[in-house]
């Protein structure tokens, strides 16, 4: 038995059932989940962002309201759209969190920001960027501290910041020439990253933890270009970047994907009845292919539902395969199902050729 993620809460819950494993569950965290410190907590990565000096972007951690103002006031012109998010230090999938536009924080923001601040002792604050692509590294932490490499991967989220899908296959070919070059250049992007994560590993680990680890990074635009944010969140747990991976292996080369979860909420939008006629529609308009290579079936074409669309009752999660994201896409748009912040992951290319030089 290997649990998704391990909490207080969790372990709770499954401690009368544990007299039942083959196996002892493995303790992946010999500290306080729920302490300040806590690898869990959204400060751990606030510190490691200064310890290790990775970006020079401005945050801030008010433990009382004058200081919440104060951060506001100062966070607000450090973000092109005058937007400040503030984060509850323990949350995950992008919840536990508002965007405040205004210069003045509403009913609403202030209550939000009093419980986290009852609960936690402090809020995390920081400017909202001009986010073009969400990109996860991935590390195993062994139980003697050995990190292994595992892989990036590329996902994005909605207009909260809630999780919503990953890209599959050929993960950057879609952000061309330009993009490419500060990707693989000696001391580029994936550079950069996997130095970041395995110092990242290497201080969870002193900290008391192993296991799967995760960090989410971000590429935005700043006014000098484009930037890499590369310690964004830490997931000490696995993740759906896990998942994307694994579904990989099953494209065939040269192909690309989109996973995506649909919600009911999707459904409603689209005015389809439910999640076993949207697989029908979207597989008549885009049917499976396969090819085999030593015996091994890949997926080359097709809309390939992963979890059982008859029994979903709050989400199908769906793997289109095809030569690039954009036909992907436009099986989405062309079953009703549209988008608008992977519109803009899909835009993201264009971007990137219409942008100065990097």
């Amino acid at each position: 038995f290997e649990p998704w993620g391990q909490s207080p809460h969790s372990n709770k819950v499954f401690n009368p059932f544990e007299s039942l494993l083959v196996k002892p569950l493995p303790s992946r965290n010999s500290t306080p989940s729920d302490a300040p410190s806590s690898i869990f907590s959204k400060s751990f990565a606030k510190s490691l962002r200064t310890k290790l000096n990775l970006d020079d972007m401005d945050s801030k951690a008010p433990q009382n309201f004058e200081d919440v103002k104060k951060s506001l006031s100062e966070l607000r012109d450090l973000s092109p759209s005058k937007t400040v998010v503030f984060k509850a230090p323990f949350s995950a999938s992008g919840r536990g969190m508002i965007r405040v536009l205004d210069e003045s924080l509403s009913t609403k923001d202030i209550a939000w920001i009093q419980s986290v601040l009852n609960r936690h002792g402090h809020v995390i604050a920081e400017p909202w960027l001009d986010k073009m692509i969400d990109i996860s590294t991935h590390i195993d932490i062994e139980a003697d501290g050995t990190i292994k490499w595992m892989g990036t991967t590329r996902f994005w989220t909605d207009l909260r910041g809630q999780y919503r899908g990953h890209f599959i296959g050929r993960l950057f070919d879609d952000l061309g020439p330009q993009f490419l070059a500060k990707w693989h250049e000696d001391l580029g992007w994936k550079s950069q990253l996997q130095s970041m994560i395995m110092d990242v590993g290497r201080h969870a680990y002193l900290a008391g933890y192993y296991g799967p680890l995760g960090v989410d990074s971000l590429i935005y635009m700043s006014p000098e270009g484009p930037k890499l944010r590369p310690l964004v969140e830490i997931n000490p747990r696995w993740s759906m970047g896990r998942i994307a991976m694994a579904l990989s292996k099953h494209i065939s080369t040269k192909q690309s994907g989109i996973w995506i979860h649909v919600s009911q909420a999707d459904l409603k939008r689209s005015n389809i009845p439910n999640f076993v006629q949207l697989c029908s529609k979207l597989s008549e308009q885009h049917p499976s292919e396969f090819r085999s290579q030593s015996s091994v079936k890949f997926i080359a074409k097709g809309v390939v539902p992963i979890n059982d669309p008859e029994f979903a009752e709050q989400a199908v999660a769906l793997l289109i395969v095809g030569r690039h994201h954009q036909e992907c896409y436009d099986v989405l748009l062309n079953g009703g199902l549209n988008d608008p912040q992977l519109a803009i992951q899909i835009q993201a290319g264009r971007n990137f050729h219409s942008k100065e030089t990097l």
